[in-house]
């Protein structure tokens, strides 16, 4: 009988259940705790350039850790968006190259439009596929997270690292997190409306 890794087995499961949310958690904590560290620094230094009364250091210090806080939850959004956005715009621009690329040289194909050039379409595909990504980002997410889970689960159970595995474990874990998405975003909406009201 094989033996079991326990690592890789627990850090599959854990990705394949809750990877969406472990990543969300981890974004926000890990832009949290940078910022705040980096604007406490910029407090302490300009505290050591002054003279100030306790109280108000500690005022000082207390608001430069919360608005740093705020302030890398925000950055660290943004550079997800950003990062998703190139992933969706390079992947759907490849694609469209590609697909170009493959259609016979005497060929014109009737599905483009007039004085479309390589590059356009590739552009147009870049734009559509980036704003499609972010919005989509979510799933995108929850594919690969549970792509990476079934893998390290396979890896544990030091089972053959095949397709014919790892395919259905990532289909399981895509369904659950779907599953519980659909929870969060339901409570989410009802607490936007209750605050519109």
């Amino acid at each position: 009988m094989e033996s079991i890794d326990y690592l890789p087995l627990a850090a599959g499961v854990l990705f394949l259940l809750g990877g969406w949310l472990l990543y969300w958690v981890s974004l926000n904590v890990v832009g949290a705790v940078l910022a705040a560290g980096l604007a406490l620094s910029v407090a302490e230094f300009f505290i050591g350039l002054t003279e100030l009364t306790e109280t108000q250091t500690i005022v000082i210090r207390a608001t430069s850790l919360v608005l740093g806080s705020i302030a890398g939850v925000l950055l660290f959004r943004f550079l997800h968006r950003a990062a998703f956005f190139l992933m969706g715009a390079a992947a759907s621009a490849s694609g469209t190259l590609a697909l170009m690329n493959a259609l016979p040289a005497d060929t014109e194909p009737e599905w483009l439009l007039w004085g479309v050039t390589q590059s356009g379409a590739a552009l147009l595909a870049a734009g559509i596929g980036g704003a499609l990504t972010v919005k989509l980002s979510r799933y995108v997410l929850i594919a690969m997270t549970s792509c990476a889970g079934a893998y390290l689960i396979v890896v544990g159970v030091n089972w053959p690292q095949d397709l014919i595995r790892i395919v259905p474990i990532a289909i399981v874990g895509m369904v659950l997190q779907a599953g519980l998405v659909k929870p969060w975003r339901r409570r989410a909406k009802y607490e936007d409306e209750d605050e519109d009201e």
